[in-house]
């Protein structure tokens, strides 16, 4: 008798030291983050969907405040909705690099076109479609 006592006893000790670790969620009002790559053909800094070329392999990288990530690639249309359970807060720093062994590189904002990292605020269910630009060095 006294056996199954200890045990039951040294279980409920074992219990009340266990730690809970939560984890990180989008919070209930997170709305989406959809981004889409391209290759700047024009160069002129503006999504012109026509000229435009899609970036598929490009990957996106999304870090909250406390350093939890969420991670997205491109597809054939050179865009991604970044699934964001494992971020939480709603505004998350958005990096954009482009696919392994590619010679495109990361290009600065211009006109309608994001750069490679970017800010975004999807809190109180908030749709962020950004567009981020690349070109081809030379």
């Amino acid at each position: 008798m006294k056996r199954p006592l200890a045990a039951a006893l040294a279980a409920l000790l074992a219990a009340s030291f266990a730690v809970v670790i939560p984890t990180a969620h989008a919070g209930p009002g997170d709305g989406t983050l959809s981004v889409q790559v391209i290759r700047d053909v024009n160069g002129n800094g503006n999504y012109d969907a026509a000229v435009e070329v899609p970036v598929q392999g490009a990957a996106v990288l999304v870090t909250d405040p406390a350093g939890n990530t969420a991670t997205g690639t491109t597809n054939a249309s050179g865009s991604v909705t970044v699934g964001l359970d494992p971020v939480s807060g709603g505004k998350y720093r958005v990096q954009v690099s482009p696919p392994a062994g590619s010679a495109l590189q990361p290009a600065p904002a211009g006109g309608t076109l994001e750069s490679n990292t970017m800010f975004v605020d999807v809190s109180g269910g908030q749709e962020r479609h950004r567009h981020h630009r690349s070109v081809e060095p030379g």
